[in-house]
């Protein structure tokens, strides 16, 4: 099945990104990795009109300990989590096992949160 026809916006800044979004309302999501977004779209299950492409915005992909706590950025990848000297031993321990090595490359912790 395909999805439904939407557009996407490619965001050089965190700040465009979050303006685009509030812009867009119930219509936007948040595209990084698109392992869990792009399958709910060609099943149907999400439909939304517009995309906002987080990729090229700097920064996003870190993971460090702030405050005792396990910081995730939005384009931390599952790989990078399992990479990470930081990173929380259960979460850690439990990223090589999200699902292959291709999404894994690509899919992001946040986006399977996310969704």
């Amino acid at each position: 099945m395909y999805p439904a026809a939407f557009e996407v916006t490619k965001a050089r800044t965190l700040e465009e990104a979050l303006a685009k979004l509030a812009d867009l309302g119930d219509d936007g999501r948040v595209l990084a990795g698109g392992q869990s977004l792009i399958p709910m779209m060609k099943l149907r299950v999400a439909a939304p009109t517009h995309l906002v492409d987080i990729n090229e915005i700097p920064d996003l992909d870190g993971i460090k300990q702030v405050n005792g706590h396990l910081s995730v950025g939005a384009l931390a990848r599952h790989a990078d989590v399992v990479r990470a000297d930081v990173a929380n031993h259960t979460v850690a321990a439990a990223a090589p096992w999200v699902a292959d090595p291709v999404v894994r490359n690509r899919g992001t912790l946040c986006g399977s949160v996310a969704h």
